[in-house]
């Protein structure tokens, strides 16, 4: 039922990053924690309405990981994690994602 739910939200108010953002997780996760198609597509729209938007950030980030293009990951997670809170989760504020995209894109680049 909430994943109905949010998909109703997301079409009564396509302007909200939040429901955006939600809505693509939840899709995500439905089709088999694969974030392409519909889900990319209410990512993007995410940050179209707001371009710091952290969830939206993180979802992107881990799209490009998983499309081996360590680079971009790099830059949405870096930009994300800029964009928390002072007083959000500090595993969350950690550097571990973006280390490990630099660490995967500098063997790619040596073999």
């Amino acid at each position: 039922m909430p994943f109905r739910l949010s998909r109703r939200r997301s079409r009564l108010n396509p302007n909200d990053a939040d429901m955006l953002a939600d809505y693509a997780d939840a899709l995500g996760i439905h089709q088999g924690r694969k974030l392409e198609g519909k889900p990319e597509t209410m990512i993007d729209k995410a940050l179209k309405v707001d371009p710091n938007h952290v969830k939206a950030l993180m979802l992107a980030g881990t799209m490009a990981y998983n499309r081996k293009d360590f680079a971009l990951a790099v830059k949405d997670w870096e930009r994300a994690r800029t964009n928390l809170a002072p007083d959000s989760d500090p595993e969350f504020q950690s550097k571990s994602r973006p280390r490990s995209a630099r660490r995967s894109s500098a063997w790619v680049v040596l073999h």
